[in-house]
């Protein structure tokens, strides 16, 4: 720990972490960076919070104000959801492997216990230490997507596939996110020259441009609802002109992007038919969507045979090759089910589904009502994914929503 105390100045000195001062802030740093560019450093980062919040000379204070804080236990009580099943798991290596991945659940909320919020200036300093690599990340991804392919006008399907940092899915949704911190930075008064705010208006016009490029699904939707969250408040507020200008942007977004960018017209239409063919009982064309959908069918089943307990997280692989068989999926990469809803209740049951629903959603109300607009932007973004992806079930989307719903509430 004495090395880290040695270290954090001579890096401040350096220039590499201006305004950063303790082992808490190298920690933040390399979370940040490790999002985006290593899953090492986002393990050392998690590693180095979690050693100053028990090595710091306060570890009973730290314990108390966890315990006094309703919103980290909330957030924490989510791992034990995970945890308890492991009492009725037989596959135990493969409960311990999921329960490893789950463990910044607790790790982060305890960490943060003692920080009593981010001042402002310090708050902007770590988005933006997020908002560039990600910007500058997805610059690459789009000319090197156009030096692979030589042309802008790229289907992705399942035989053309994106070129990005993390998986394209976490990614989108990171993207998405970054494009509200961009409208944040520019509101704020942190951004002094105009060089910065030109920079980072370049940054978020060109994110909102790459996400309809890459079309995610996941993080347009995400993008998408806050949009329209904001044109339904404007309305409620008697903001009629406002909201008819949101409207109208919003609905040329989409049409332009529907037009100028092929990729996104077709994740348009391919949505469009597979909703379709699985409403009217047709085979789904789209071999991706297939396996979602069938995916979560295995996995309401697998939830409606156990419904009480579930099957048990360590138990939950096993039972989705068994189901995935009896409809003919047999050789297949081994899908969870592509539901965060149905991921829960199938390894836990009706109780453990309703258990986290309600810790879920009473965190996310607390730290909305008390955190800055980002919060909720956040969590919408993330949350909507919930729909069609197990999004906090690798240590990327799960580190990504509790990181920043613990920096950005004030509880």
């Amino acid at each position: 720990m004495q090395a880290f105390n040695t270290a954090a100045p001579l890096l401040k000195s350096k220039g590499i972490l201006r305004g950063y001062s303790s082992i808490f802030d190298i920690g933040i740093f390399l979370i940040l960076t490790g999002l985006v560019f290593s899953r090492f450093a986002l393990s050392v980062g998690l590693i180095i919070l979690f050693l100053d919040s028990v090595f710091s000379g306060h570890l009973k204070k730290n314990i108390k104000k966890f315990l006094q804080n309703r919103f980290l236990i909330l957030l924490a009580s989510i791992f034990l959801v995970y945890l308890i099943t492991g009492l009725y798991s037989s596959d135990k290596s493969y409960f311990f492997e999921r329960i490893r991945i789950a463990l910044p659940m607790l790790i982060l909320p305890f960490s943060f216990a003692n920080r009593e919020g981010t001042d402002h200036d310090q708050l902007n300093k770590w988005l933006f230490l997020f908002f560039v690599p990600v910007s500058l990340t997805a610059i690459y991804s789009a000319a090197a997507l156009f030096c692979r392919h030589s042309s802008f006008s790229i289907v992705f399907d399942e035989n053309t596939h994106l070129i990005t940092p993390i998986n394209h899915v976490r990614y989108s949704l990171m993207v998405a996110f970054c494009i509200f911190i961009g409208i944040h930075l520019l509101r704020s008064n942190w951004l002094k020259s105009s060089f910065q705010k030109y920079l980072s208006l370049f940054f978020t016009l060109f994110l909102v441009v790459y996400l309809h490029f890459i079309s995610v699904r996941s993080g347009l939707l995400g993008f998408y609802l806050v949009c329209f969250f904001y044109v339904i408040k404007a309305f409620m507020l008697l903001r009629i002109r406002k909201a008819l200008v949101l409207s109208v942007l919003l609905a040329g977004l989409v049409l332009s992007a529907s037009q100028i960018i092929p990729g996104f017209k077709h994740k348009l239409v391919v949505s469009k038919e597979s909703v379709l063919a699985y409403a009217s009982g047709e085979p789904i064309q789209s071999l991706s969507d297939n396996w979602r959908f069938r995916s979560i069918e295995a996995g309401l089943a697998i939830g409606t045979r156990d419904w009480l307990l579930g099957v048990g997280l360590g138990d939950l692989k096993n039972a989705m090759k068994v189901e995935l068989e009896k409809v003919g999926k047999k050789g297949i990469k081994l899908l969870l089910p592509h539901n965060q809803f149905v991921f829960v209740f199938a390894f836990s049951g009706i109780l453990g589904l309703c258990l986290f629903c309600f810790v879920l959603f009473k965190a996310v109300y607390i730290g909305s009502a008390s955190g800055l607009p980002l919060f909720w932007h956040l969590n919408v973004i993330v949350l909507s994914s919930f729909l069609f992806d197990t999004t906090i079930e690798t240590q990327v989307g799960l580190v990504f929503w509790v990181f920043f719903s613990l920096l950005l509430s004030r509880k």
